[in-house]
This record gives structure tokens, sequence and C-alpha cells, in this order.
């Protein structure tokens, strides 16, 4: 799975989705918490998709359990340099 994305964007606000996806033999079971990564108590989304409005630099993990238990993070962040 890929782990990293690094987006330089010159405006000084935008609306990005952020979509996480997974290369499997066994498709079947995936499920996705969204987690931002200066609070990782909130859930932001339980999609595969994660669209926000960013301002700044923003931290995103995406959590993929499969149906046996195993987790990866994905993250991705995003700056914005106005």
């Amino acid at each position: 799975m890929r782990s990293a994305r690094h987006i330089d964007i010159w405006i000084s606000t935008v609306t990005v989705t952020f979509t996480a996806s997974v290369i499997s033999d066994d498709q079947a079971g995936f499920t996705y918490k969204w987690i931002d990564d200066s609070n990782y108590s909130d859930i932001l989304s339980t999609a595969n998709t994660l669209t926000v409005t960013v301002k700044s630099k923003k931290n995103y993990i995406c959590r993929v359990y499969d149906r046996y238990g195993n987790v990866k993070e994905l993250y991705y962040s995003i700056e914005i340099n106005n």
C-alpha cells in the first residue's frame, strides 16, 4: 500500500478528497477509519474516502482493517502556503 502523499498548492483554502485503496486478492471485509493527526479521538469518516477543506498544513491517517484483524495505516499530508 502507498503510505505518504505530499501536495504543494498555492491558494488560501482548498477542498480536497483523499482516497485509500487496497490491492489484495481478498477484497472482502475492509473497513476504514480516517483520523485527524492532531486529534486521534475524532473519527472523521469510515468510508474509503475523506473530503476536507484545508487552510493550512494538515495531516490525516487512514486506518484500514481487514476481516482478520490486520491493520495498516496510510498517511496523507497537505500544506497550504498562503
